[in-house]
Order: structure tokens, then C-alpha cells, then sequence
């Protein structure tokens, strides 16, 4: 069982009292709720929140058990949260969802976040930066950035091995791609201002889908690219500095190569034997493909 207040103006000690002897496991939007007991607060488990201020924060925010927290659309600059932030128990926390916090321009500090495996910070488009302090987050699984259009760089170093999902997509300013770890299987890097992928990158033995969509200045893949053994996706759709075929392994099912500025596919394509979608629309300078396609 879990207690709602939603949009309460008004709750009685006695209410709260008798709901909190079956359980307490929720808080949701409880945007006017001044009067909720602290021995409740503490114990709660999960809040979400819309369009939070300092203000209503200072009244709900006294939460020891927390392991959801949802506050999107937040209103409060960086230093106010930060000082909100305090009452909270970071290490019992396994979720936090800041999105669209377009006001928020740096991270908290989540190094004590320890138990933490989803982080959403996307459309939190004043985000200017990710801190170092982010590397001590060991269980986070899916990290979602998409469309924070401040973010210029990332810090060096940080391969956060239980990662499995990343989404830079959408981050226009992003000149560097993010330095993984192995384990990584989906990594989203739609519209960013990359020139070249790592030599590294062939090191993510365990890259699945590998998405760059509509990434205008970026380059040719490396070699390396060939040693990903268990990548099925590659999208360079709208990548118009693409000039040569990508060199693949032959477990590749889906590659997306549209309005790029190929000009021919090279005769081993016809040992991509699981290729399923192989998609050249728009790709203007492309002369011919070879009879082994068939």
C-alpha cells in the first residue's frame, strides 16, 4: 500500500497518523502540504514533485529512508537545492530524476549516492557541466543527459563499470565523447558536436547499439570499430562528413548510413550475413553498389 497527497492544502497529524500504520511508500506532488508530520517524512520512500521551489522544499524535504526522488521542473537555483539536499540520505537514494530544471546549472553532489542506478538530468538545458565527483557512483546502470544544450565537456577518467545505457543525445555543445567502460551496451550520442571517436572505442566489447545520428562534424570511424563483436545498431544518419564505409563486424543488423557522404560500399559487404536493414537513402555521392549486396 502507498500514501498519496496530492495537492494537499490541508492534512491532519490524525490522517497521516492512521495511513502511516498500513505504510508509507510514496509522496507526490505535495506541493502545498506544510502540516505533514516529520516522523512521517522521514520515513518516506519515494517523492515526486513538479515545478519544486525552495520554499516547498524547506517545508517536505526531511527524508532519511528516500530512495526515489523526483523533481522535475525545478525552479530553484543550484545553492538552494544543495542546501535542501542536506536532509536527504543520499545512500539509501536508487533513483533521481532532475529533469527539465532548466535553472539548475551544475550537479549536486552525489558522492555519497552510492546505491544510486538510474540519474535523469535531461532537458536541464543551463547544465554547463558533469563533476568529477560523479566516478564514485559504482551501481549507476542508466545515465540519461539527453538534450542538456549547455554541456561543453566531461571530465577525464570516469568509466563507471556497472553503466550500461548513456544518452548524451540532443547535447549540441558536447565536443568530447564520454570515456566508458566495457561493460556499456547502449550509447546515444545523436546531435553532438564530436569530430572523431576514440581509438578506445573499440574496447567496449560489450556495445550493442551505437547511435550518432545527425553528428555534423564528426569524421570516419576509427579501425577499431571493427573489434565490436557484439554491436547489432550503428546509426551515422545526417553525418555529412562520412565519406567511408564503416569496417564492421559481420554480426551487424542494422546500419544507418542516410545523407551521408558515402560514395561506395566496398564488395565484403556480402559477408555482413545478419544484415537486416541497411539504409543509403539521400546519400547523393554514392555511385554504386556492388553485386555481392544481393
Amino acid at each position: 500500500m502507498m500514501l498519496l497527497v496530492t495537492f494537499c492544502s490541508k492534512v491532519t497529524k490524525g490522517g497521516i497518523f492512521r495511513a502511516k500504520q498500513h505504510l508509507v511508500g510514496g509522496f507526490r506532488n505535495a506541493t502545498m502540504c506544510k502540516k505533514c508530520p516529520t516522523h512521517v517524512r522521514e520515513e518516506l520512500q519515494e517523492y515526486m514533485q513538479q515545478k519544486a521551489s525552495a520554499k516547498t522544499l524547506d517545508n517536505c524535504l526531511i527524508m532519511r529512508m528516500l530512495k526515489f526522488l523526483e523533481m522535475t521542473k525545478m525552479k530553484m537555483m543550484l545553492g538552494q537545492f544543495l542546501e535542501a539536499q542536506k536532509e536527504i540520505n543520499l545512500v539509501s537514494l536508487k533513483e533521481i530524476n532532475l529533469g527539465n530544471s532548466k535553472h539548475l546549472t551544475a550537479f549536486p553532489d552525489l558522492s555519497q549516492a552510492k546505491n544510486l542506478d538510474r540519474l535523469n538530468f535531461e532537458y536541464c538545458t543551463s547544465l554547463v557541466e558533469v563533476p568529477s565527483s560523479i566516478r564514485f557512483l559504482d551501481k549507476l546502470v542508466d545515465m540519461n543527459m539527453r538534450c542538456c544544450t549547455s554541456l561543453t565537456s566531461l571530465p577525464s577518467g570516469i568509466k563507471l563499470r556497472s553503466l550500461k545505457t548513456l544518452n548524451f543525445s540532443g547535447c549540441l555543445n558536447l565536443r568530447k565523447c564520454p570515456e566508458v567502460a566495457g561493460n556499456i551496451n547502449y550509447l546515444n550520442l545523436n546531435e553532438i558536436a564530436i569530430e572523431e571517436l576514440p581509438k578506445s572505442i573499440g574496447h567496449l566489447s560489450g556495445l550493442i547499439a551505437l547511435n550518432l545520428r545527425d553528428c555534423k562534424r564528426l569524421s570516419n570511424p576509427p579501425g577499431s570499430i571493427r573489434l565490436l563483436k557484439s554491436l547489432m545498431t550503428v546509426d551515422l544518419s545526417g553525418c555529412s562528413n562520412i565519406t567511408l564505409f564503416p569496417d564492421i563486424s559481420g554480426d551487424i543488423r542494422y546500419l544507418y548510413l542516410r545523407e551521408t557522404a558515402i560514395e561506395e560500399t566496398p564488395s565484403s559487404i556480402g559477408c555482413l550475413s545478419r544484415l537486416s536493414c541497411l539504409d543509403l537513402k539521400n546519400c547523393t555521392r554514392l555511385k554504386n553498389l556492388p553485386s555481392t549486396i544481393v
